[in-house]
């Protein structure tokens, strides 16, 4: 009896539907929800019930109902100490991942700094009533300045002190650093006033501040008492202006995720924010900080994924991207849940 080839006569599962591969006969594929069978052989052309290329086994099915609620997620907080170790506590009693070190080694010694090796008198002859002048030169051999002494004339010129205290008052008083006392009241606009008449000026006074105290300055009231009471009054606390985080495609808020600068210039950082779904990569970008918010170099920030224990670290550029790094594992963040965000910093 003769033998009759009857060819491919199953089905043969093909999986998804991919475009440039070459199909046959009875190939089973997946294409949109769907499911077809090729009729003939094909490539390049997509899925479809046309009766010619493709038959449509199994339709689409229809949207499901929605799911329960999900358990909530736990928030785990990072914190940086002193030394550079970032640590975690969560609000769900869990196991906190282990301490991180992200500080850095020690970088090099700089280069030696320039100093001060002599003060030379290069000008002048330091006769009574004349300037005389000295020159300041550095360890590099390079001359940094000079500056000018006034040498008194011992009542002879204007505004001079005698060697007993007195000022011959010929012409306009220079005071610099000595003391005037026993003055009496002032009679005309051009005299001296003793201090019962200027603590009744003063009274009216309006004094111009720095805007941030700074020891040092030039301005008489940034000094001594007055340094530290301008100081107390800055440093109060004062309500921060929270704005919502512009967060990235993909990134959603979880309950609140947002940014602040007090009247000091410190930004803070607070919240969290969810990835429903999808493979986050080196690198990406949850929110951006907008100018007046940024850090003026580099910073690194800790994360921390709320499901699961995994650790993330993340940067802020001076662009005010904030970026996630160093993901751990490598493979954990298909399926990401929540990240906190924490960080405070100076900006420019």
């Amino acid at each position: 009896m003769p033998n009759t080839v009857l060819g491919k006569v199953s089905l043969t599962p093909r999986g998804a539907y991919r475009s440039g591969a070459r199909y046959t006969a009875l190939d089973l594929v997946g294409h949109e929800g769907g499911g077809y069978i090729a009729l003939r052989e094909v490539q390049d052309i997509a899925p479809s019930d046309d009766g010619v290329n493709w038959m449509l086994l199994a339709a689409r099915g229809g949207e499901g109902i929605q799911g329960e609620q999900g358990i909530p997620g736990y928030v785990f907080t990072p914190s940086v100490s002193a030394e550079g170790v970032v640590s975690w506590t969560n609000n769900g009693d869990l196991p906190n991942p282990d301490p991180v070190d992200i500080m850095g080694p020690e970088g090099p010694r700089g280069p030696q700094g320039d100093s001060v090796v002599s003060i030379e008198h290069t000008g002048g002859t330091g006769a009574p009533g004349t300037t005389d002048t000295y020159t300041v030169k550095l360890s590099n051999g390079s001359i940094a300045g000079a500056f000018q002494v006034y040498n008194g004339a011992d009542g002879n010129g204007a505004g001079d002190f005698k060697a007993d205290g007195s000022v011959p008052m010929t012409g306009n008083l220079q005071m610099g650093g000595n003391r005037v006392v026993d003055v009496g009241s002032a009679q005309e606009s051009t005299d001296a006033v003793n201090k019962s008449d200027l603590d009744k000026a003063i009274q009216s006074v309006t004094i111009t501040t720095d805007a941030e105290p700074v020891e040092g300055s030039h301005n008489p009231v940034q000094s001594g008492g007055v340094f530290s009471a301008l100081s107390n009054k800055v440093n109060k606390n004062t309500p921060i202006i929270w704005y919502d985080l512009q967060l990235q495609d993909g990134f959603k808020p979880s309950a609140y995720a947002k940014y602040g600068k007090d009247d000091a210039g410190w930004v803070q950082i607070a919240g969290a924010v969810t990835y429903p779904g999808g493979t986050l990569k080196e690198n990406e970008v949850i929110a951006i900080l907008p100018e007046g918010y940024r850090p003026s170099a580099l910073i690194p920030i800790p994360l921390i994924q709320s499901s699961g224990n995994w650790a993330i670290f993340g940067w802020i550029d001076t662009a005010g991207n904030i970026k996630l790094t160093g993901i751990s594992p490598p493979n954990g963040f298909n399926q990401m849940y929540g990240i906190s965000l924490g960080a405070t910093f100076k900006a420019y």
